[in-house]
């Protein structure tokens, strides 16, 4: 798993809070820029309701994870949150360092290969939502789809895969919220994202997760 010849590395460079800031600034980036990407989609899907694409229904996306956990939410929420963020992410970047063995790329850029990559995992991620969640509406698609893009997008700019997985904690933690009788709008969005940021920082601070991950590779 801790192959010297790996081109991405969850933690190449320790600065845990750089990465929690990209993080933020890329899920505050996710949330407000889905209208605009929902009136692009408006243009060529007729069929679209933008509504669905308001911050709430964008984050209603994020928590319809079936964990047989009822009655539990504490557990649940700590479970998306904490587990089901970092597995998902995890897998979809070993598998971006597949595909980029595959397809030959050599070099973390914004390139033609590294673009097409993300588009075919991006797409296997959506497939992956509508098989393992049963997520069927064509706007909650676009969003699961959108989510990847960025996602992804954050590893090729970090030159590691630290930030994409503290994204995909915040967008869980913050859309999981309601699990613990939390109200969400647009501001307190931001500010429970912010509060998670800080959350991820006091869990990973003293953490040396390369290390971590090479002694778990043996």
């Amino acid at each position: 798993m801790m192959d010297k010849n790996r081109l991405i590395e969850i933690e190449k460079i320790p600065n845990k809070s750089k990465s929690i800031l990209l993080a933020l600034g890329a899920f505050i980036f996710f949330i407000f820029t889905s209208s605009l990407f929902a009136s692009i989609a408006k243009i060529l899907f007729t069929n679209i309701n933008v509504s669905l694409l308001s911050p709430n229904s964008v984050l209603d996306v994020f928590s319809q994870t079936n964990l047989g956990l009822s009655g539990n939410n504490v557990l649940q929420w700590v479970s998306l949150f904490g587990f089901i963020a970092v597995v998902e992410t995890f897998a979809f970047v070993m598998l971006y360092e597949v595909l980029m063995d595959a397809f030959n790329v050599t070099q973390l850029k914004f390139k033609f290969k590294a673009a097409l990559i993300i588009l075919i995992i991006s797409s296997i991620f959506t497939i992956f939502h509508i098989t393992a969640k049963g997520i069927a509406n064509t706007e909650s698609l676009m969003l699961v789809f959108y989510f990847m893009v960025i996602s992804l997008a954050l590893v090729l700019i970090e030159g590691q895969a630290l930030a994409a997985i503290f994204f995909h904690m915040i967008a869980n933690g913050v859309a999981s919220l309601p699990l613990l009788g939390i109200t969400l709008n647009v501001t307190t969005i931001i500010l429970y994202a912010g509060a998670i940021g800080g959350l991820l920082y006091f869990i990973t601070k003293g953490l040396n997760i390369k290390q971590l991950l090479s002694r778990i590779g043996g």
